[in-house]
C-alpha cells in the first residue's frame, strides 16, 4: 500500500461519521471507454448543497478536491491499485461581477479559470474540467476492477488557501518534486486540513464501486445501495 493511499485512509477515519451519513449520495459515476481510455465523471452537483451556495455568495471560498482510484481485484493477494488521479477547484463568488468563479487543476493536468452567473452552470462545467481519464493497457479490459471515489469539500481560511495554491502551482507543470517535499503534496495538505478543520460544513465522501470489467462498461460505474 502506497504512502499516499495510507494518508487517504487516515482522512477517511478522521471523517468517518460524515462519510457514513453521505454514502447514499453516490449511486453511480458516468463512465465510458473510448479506444484505450476509460473516462469517468464525478457529478459534483450531488455534493454541493443550497447551504454551500449561500456560503459562497456570502464571501467564503469552497475547495472541492476529487480523487479517483482504479483498483484490480486479485484472489490470492491484496487488490492492486492500477491507476489514480486527483482534480481540484476553488469556487468563489465575485460580488462586483455578480458571477461564480472557479480555478483549479484538472485530473488530466490542465489548469483552468471559469466564471458563470449560475452556480449550477459552473458545477456542470467543472464536472467536464475534472473528468478522470485513465489510460488502459490491453490486459486491463478483462480484469475484474472497481473504483474508489472521494470528494472533499473544504471551506478555506486565507492561510489554508495559500497553502493549497502553493501546492497547486508547484510541481504540477513539469517541475519535479523531491522526495523530501513529497509530504507537502496534496495528500499531506489534506491531512493538515482534516486535522485543523472545525465545523460540520466541511465534508468528505468516500465510497468504492461495485465490481466491473472495463471492457464491458455501459455508460456508468455503479455503487452499492441499500438494495444491493
Amino acid at each position: 500500500m502506497t504512502k499516499p493511499h495510507r494518508i487517504f485512509i487516515l482522512i477517511f477515519l478522521l471523517c468517518q461519521p460524515l462519510l457514513l451519513a453521505a454514502d447514499k449520495d453516490m449511486a453511480a459515476l458516468p463512465a465510458l471507454v473510448t479506444g484505450d481510455t476509460l473516462t469517468v465523471m464525478v457529478p459534483l452537483g450531488t455534493f454541493v448543497s443550497v447551504e454551500d451556495s449561500t456560503s459562497i455568495v456570502g464571501g467564503e471560498t469552497l475547495s472541492i478536491i476529487c480523487r479517483l482510484e482504479l483498483w484490480q481485484k486479485r484472489r490470492l493477494w491484496f487488490d492492486r491499485l492500477r491507476l489514480e488521479s486527483i482534480g481540484y477547484a476553488e469556487v468563489a463568488y465575485d460580488r462586483w461581477a455578480e458571477k461564480f468563479t472557479a480555478s483549479g487543476l484538472g485530473a488530466s493536468g490542465s489548469d483552468f479559470d471559469l466564471e458563470f452567473s449560475q452556480l449550477d452552470s459552473l458545477l456542470s462545467e467543472l464536472e467536464i474540467r475534472l473528468v478522470f481519464p485513465f489510460k488502459l493497457e490491453s490486459n486491463d479490459y478483462s480484469r475484474e476492477s472497481y473504483v474508489a471515489c472521494a470528494v472533499e469539500l473544504q471551506y478555506l481560511t486565507p492561510d489554508k488557501l495559500t497553502d493549497l495554491k502553493d501546492w497547486l502551482f508547484s510541481g504540477q507543470r513539469g517541475k519535479p518534486v523531491s522526495p523530501k517535499d513529497r509530504h507537502q503534496s496534496l495528500p499531506g495538505k489534506l491531512v493538515n486540513i482534516a486535522l485543523n478543520s472545525t465545523g460540520f460544513r466541511n465534508r468528505s465522501y468516500l465510497k468504492s464501486s461495485l465490481s466491473f470489467y472495463p471492457g464491458q462498461i455501459k455508460g456508468a460505474i455503479k455503487f452499492p445501495t441499500s438494495l444491493n
